[in-house]
């Protein structure tokens, strides 16, 4: 009975362990170290004097530009709701977000062409394949300041892409995210040149991960939120370690 007992707990901790293994590597693909948010408002101006604080910081390797905001897309006579997040060139290195890439390539501007990376979800909502190189995918997004107009064209904001790559984590970011590059995402939304709504920050090999993040909300002051990892998916790895718990 005592055998019996001790195997069973040892081989369901084993697998919530593996459980909670793979869940983690799925989101740290996704997300960075460290992401620093305003803490009022969707966005703000990042200037190079804050540009330098952050980069100087001890533990910190790498920062990625983000812009994320709700948008229209629309594909032959289908059409969905997403979140777009923008993203500067750095975001794949820092991410390993290739790594969640099961169909086509990482690619977001070629020349004057700008392309999307979208979630398993979306592209089965839109009908999109992405060897599809001829029909574009058509975003719109309602224009700052022009809340209320009778001429459409004068209200949305138009820009068209074409699909890149498919990627896949789990049902809640693959029927959520589109990627694009970061400059389309600014014309998008109409944001300006240094306007952004999020860094993800990519910390230094061995780094302490908490006295970084420490140090970053002491230099950057309270006018931001920091988050690593687990709290920018707080609930779930709240839920995860509850199970572990009761089991």
């Amino acid at each position: 009975a005592i055998a019996v007992g001790t195997a069973a707990l040892i081989i369901v901790l084993s697998g919530m362990n593996g459980l909670t293994g793979l869940v983690q590597g799925l989101y740290n693909s996704f997300d960075s170290d460290l992401e620093v948010k305003a803490a009022k408002g969707k966005s703000f101006v990042m200037t190079e004097d804050l540009n330098k604080k952050i980069k100087v910081i001890n533990g910190i390797q790498d920062v990625a530009y983000c812009i994320e905001d709700k948008a229209l897309l629309k594909y032959d006579e289908k059409q969905t709701i997403v979140t777009i997040k923008g993203v500067s060139k750095q975001f794949e290195s820092i991410t390993r977000f290739d790594t969640l890439i099961y169909e086509g390539k990482y690619n977001l501007r070629q020349g004057n062409a700008y392309y999307g990376i979208l979630g398993k979800g979306v592209a089965f909502r839109l009908g999109v394949s992405v060897t599809d190189i001829f029909d574009p995918i058509t975003l719109y997004s309602p224009k700052r300041g022009k809340s209320k107009s009778f001429n459409p064209e004068e209200a949305f904001n138009e820009y068209k892409i074409y699909p890149s790559a498919l990627f896949s984590i789990n049902d809640e970011f693959d029927f959520k995210y589109a990627l694009v590059d970061i400059d389309l995402a600014k014309q998008l939304f109409d944001y300006t040149d240094n306007e952004i709504s999020s860094l993800e920050i990519q910390c230094t090999p061995g780094a302490n991960l908490e006295q970084t993040q420490a140090e970053l909300i002491k230099v950057i002051g309270n006018n931001f939120v920091v988050k690593n990892r687990f709290q920018q998916n707080e609930m779930l790895f709240k839920t995860l370690q509850s199970e572990k718990l009761w089991t």
